[in-house]
């Protein structure tokens, strides 16, 4: 995303070596500005009944919070609790992803996300997609832990 904004998952790269994460804030929201990424990020999501997104706070800056979720669409942000107020709006949900989830999932913070979103899949797959009706109507994490959880049960630790 900060090399060349928001790519289809598809499309071809070369390599390239440009973080948000070392930019400072400003210098961050500039580029992401000048690549077009929170457009681009509102384009891609438009018709998904559940986009989920697992960014870091300088990849937050760039898709440029909040987010309105279209609809009857469900938008899930798993992120630090401290990212809550600004993520907050109208058929968003905020999964806490922080240190408290990390020990409880085993994953440092880095994969902590990633394992989540695993985990969530996972539910989703062990309850026949049964869940994710209840995802899609419920405001608060509550039915997206509970797809997690079904996800932890069984799995390889």
């Amino acid at each position: 995303m900060a090399a060349a904004g928001l790519l289809r998952e598809d499309a071809p790269i070369v390599p390239y070596d440009i973080t948000f994460a070392t930019m400072s804030r400003g210098d961050a929201r500039a580029w992401a500005r000048h690549l077009g990424v929170a457009a681009a990020v509102r384009e891609a999501c438009a018709g998904y009944p559940l986009v989920v997104f697992l960014l870091g706070s300088r990849y937050l800056d760039a898709v440029e919070p909040p987010l309105a979720a279209g609809g009857a669409q469900r938008i899930v942000f798993l992120a630090r609790p401290a990212e809550t107020t600004r993520l907050a709006g109208p058929g968003v949900t905020m999964v806490p992803a922080g240190a408290p989830e990390a020990t409880a999932y085993g994953a440092g913070h880095v994969a902590l996300k990633g394992k989540m979103f695993r985990l969530f899949a996972l539910g989703l797959a062990r309850s026949d997609g049964a869940l994710l009706e209840d995802v899609l109507r419920d405001d608060t994490p509550a039915s997206f832990v509970r797809a997690m959880r079904l996800g932890l049960e069984g799995s390889p630790p």
